[in-house]
């Protein structure tokens, strides 16, 4: 007969159905702009914060230091599936006698020698490089000084 309004249960469960939907539309329509501008407020920040990391450049720390040490080895991981990682340790000894042991991928643990003097560099306590000195004993400080004259 069509849609009436009265006392029956049906058309109070059809109310309350399209309030709902009512309710949830709007609700979307105000939360969605709402989200997306704290979404983008929360991604403007996080490149505020990258790009004040990048402005600051890492310190880099050098010493006069001797190669004293150099060792390999296997470091074994896992239980089930057991991997093997290659490991490459150099020592180094500055002029104060202070050794510092590096880990250094394995061109460079093949490049340096026992007993080589040089420059060694650093960044957050990691090693950045090695310079070793020249063979007639001189630095390549000493070598870019003497090209300037």
């Amino acid at each position: 007969m069509g849609f009436v309004i009265g006392n029956n249960v049906q058309t109070y469960v059809l109310f309350a159905v399209i309030a709902f939907f009512a309710v949830m539309i709007v609700y979307f329509i105000i939360k969605a702009p709402m989200d997306a501008k704290k979404e983008k407020e929360r991604q403007e920040a996080l490149l505020d914060e990258l790009d004040e990391q990048c402005e600051s450049e890492p310190d880099i720390i050098e010493t006069r230091c001797r190669v004293t040490r150099k060792q390999c080895g296997t470091k074994i991981e896992g239980y089930r599936i057991p991997q093997s990682h290659k490991l490459f340790i150099v020592t180094f000894t500055d002029e104060d006698g202070k050794e510092t042991e590096l880990p250094v991928t394995e061109d460079v643990y093949l490049e340096l020698n026992e007993n080589e003097d040089g420059t060694l560099a650093t960044v957050n306590g990691n090693f950045f490089g090695f310079c070793p000195d020249d063979y007639d004993g001189q630095t390549s400080e000493d070598l870019s000084e003497g090209s300037e004259e």
